[in-house]
């Protein structure tokens, strides 16, 4: 989910030497960016453009009011980013004989992020759906290779105003190695493309020195595309006792993942005040570059049972896994204003939200396995002790059919 560009400490000295004094927010940066700039600049429409000139300028007095912009414009088009969740059926052997050596199969699935309010992150409440198509091959008893398609759409709403999309599609190649009986090694390799779209609402408020106010609000709007590279492997040991079977899991996961640079458009002026509301466009930033790295681990136990039935059988099975993130670090993400028309723009910094170190994912999924090899499974999922998310459940219906 969150997905920064870091830049040496020297351009970050060079480029705003305030910003290192202290970890910020966005609205915090944006606040103090423009109490410094417009405090020596604002008497002077040759620094600035006309919009955000009109916030600066000696008009207005000096702005001494606090900022309400949401930071959607960077941590939607990461994370909201930066919470994507990987969702694996796993199929095991049953009474049933599937002697086919191709298998396709087809889920579709939803899932539920919001998270609250922080110094660092917008409140956000997002939806997650996505559509996966695969095709596997049992090269023989102990190794199986696949392919599989995945589309995914994100789409939320910020709290404070403005909403968000992203649209990614992507590929993955995976095998399954079952060097004994009872032992497993998944591994999987992956792409994908995406597209991101965000609308945020730009919110300043600033107190002249008679005590007059003067407000800045609108949506402004954003575009810009993005690419994430993954790995994980999985390793399992199963213990069987009649019809149930219990063994433990270890992973790891791996993500790589970048945002092209984009800037902020739309917004009424800020030169004419309607019902007493000035237009946001002068706060329409420039975002740089952002990308990062993720690895998580994930330490748990699974457990199933398999019940005869009629009509074939029935695999009820649930896990529970602790994950750890070893590489995600908070990061710095540099920006400016749009309408800073100096010959070298003044660039500065907001910090993103700080990771959850550990959280705890659990599952509970079913599997039937019909006589003529078809194969249809629910898995439901929910994430917990995840300081980010406040709430975080999901569900995925699939299909699988032995060729």
């Amino acid at each position: 989910m969150k997905k920064k560009t870091i830049l040496a400490l020297g351009a970050l000295l060079a480029t705003f030497v305030s910003a290192s004094v202290s970890a910020q927010g966005f609205q915090e940066a944006i606040r103090r960016q423009l109490n410094n700039d417009c405090a020596v600049l604002g008497t002077d429409p040759d620094f600035y453009a006309p919009d955000l000139w009109a916030i600066c300028s000696s008009q207005f007095g000096s702005p001494r009011g606090t900022s309400e912009s949401g930071n959607g414009g960077g941590s939607s088009q990461t994370a909201a980013v930066s919470v994507e969740s990987r969702r694996k059926s796993q199929l095991e052997e049953s009474t049933i004989d599937l002697t086919s050596r191709w298998g396709v199969f087809l889920n579709a699935g939803s899932e539920a992020l919001n998270r609250e309010q922080t110094d660092f992150g917008a409140a956000l409440e997002s939806t997650v759906t996505t559509l996966t198509a695969g095709l596997d091959f049992r090269v023989n008893k102990a190794f199986i290779v696949g392919i599989a398609g995945v589309g995914r759409k994100t789409s939320g709403d910020f709290n404070r105003g403005g909403d968000f999309e992203t649209d990614s599609i992507g590929a993955t190649l995976y095998a399954s190695i079952t060097p004994a009986d009872a032992m497993f090694i998944d591994l999987s390799v992956s792409s994908s493309k995406k597209d991101h779209e965000v609308n945020r609402r730009a919110q300043f408020t600033e107190i002249d020195n008679g005590g007059s106010f003067n407000n800045f609000d609108g949506i402004l709007n954003s575009e810009t595309d993005g690419s994430e590279l993954g790995a994980q492997l999985q390793f399992g040991y199963d213990f069987n006792v009649g019809r149930f079977t219990v063994g433990p899991r270890v992973g790891a996961t791996w993500t790589h993942t970048e945002v092209d640079g984009y800037s902020e458009s739309g917004g009424l002026p800020g030169t004419v005040a309607v019902n007493f509301v000035r237009g946001a466009r002068g706060l329409a930033l420039v975002f740089e570059d952002q990308e990062a790295d993720s690895l998580q681990g994930a330490a748990g136990m699974q457990a199933s049972f398999a019940p005869g039935m009629s009509f074939g059988a029935l695999l009820v099975q649930g896990n529970l896994d602790y994950i750890h993130e070893f590489d995600n670090d908070q990061r710095s993400v540099n920006i400016r204003f749009v309408q800073d028309i100096r010959p070298v723009p003044r660039t500065f910094q907001y910090q993103t939200e700080e990771p959850d170190r550990d959280f705890v994912r659990l599952g509970l999924s079913f599997v039937a396995v019909l006589r003529n090899g078809v194969q249809p499974f629910l898995s439901l999922q929910s994430m917990l002790s995840n300081s980010q998310f406040d709430e975080n459940y999901g569900a995925t219906l699939g299909v699988r059919f032995e060729l």
